[in-house]
């Protein structure tokens, strides 16, 4: 293996870019006022929601992507939970939206979870994984608490617009760290990609 280190690199992103959002939707449903008083009831709604969609999308999910490739649906994932956290930028207060954008965001985290475990076992061996996986945990938890202390400076200063922007921006990033990886990892790989191989030959 050429570069396993890598290969986890666009998931750390991915699962930070995730964190990021959880740690802003409490956020987001705690004023009270702009959601006439109801914003706890919103907020349990749209996690009730999450947790559906994951049970009944993920087996229709698994069948409909099974023709992508995995960093195809490392991709669309990232686009749709890019694409869904991006929405609060401009639909504050804006509620039947916001489970729209529940609904992508879900989509989006369902995909990526089928591209990103077969993409690590695919290319990193099993006596490395531990490692790996040790030290992006490590920097994840490092990221976190950096993207935490960033967040909360700008809700000080700001507003929650301005914090759902800066995690459109991390978003955005990733999605074009996979794009590099898709159009890399055949290079790293190509023993995955034999279509490609033949064409070359």
């Amino acid at each position: 293996m050429e570069n396993p280190q890598g290969a986890e690199s666009h998931s750390f992103l991915f699962a930070l870019l995730v964190r990021l959002s959880v740690l802003l939707y409490p956020v987001q449903f705690s004023d009270s006022a702009e959601h006439g008083g109801k914003g706890a009831v919103y907020f349990g709604l749209m996690t009730s929601l999450n947790g559906l969609i994951v049970i009944i999308g993920t087996p229709i999910l698994t069948k409909c992507a099974s023709s992508l490739s995995d960093t195809a649906k490392l991709l669309t994932g990232q686009l749709l939970v890019c694409t869904a956290l991006s929405m609060y930028i401009f639909i504050q207060g804006i509620i039947p939206m916001y489970y729209i954008s529940m609904i992508l965001f879900t989509l989006g985290e369902i995909i990526t979870t089928l591209g990103s475990y077969p993409y690590l076992t695919r290319r990193i061996p099993a006596s490395h994984r531990g490692r790996i996986s040790s030290l992006v945990h490590i920097f994840l938890a490092a990221a976190m608490y950096g993207s935490q202390w960033k967040i909360a400076s700008i809700l000080q200063a700001q507003t929650i617009t301005t914090a759902w922007k800066f995690v459109t921006a991390a978003g955005t990033l990733g999605a074009i760290l996979y794009l590099i990886l898709i159009k890399t990892d055949p290079k790293t790989y190509p023993l995955l990609y034999p279509q490609k191989a033949s064409k070359t030959n």
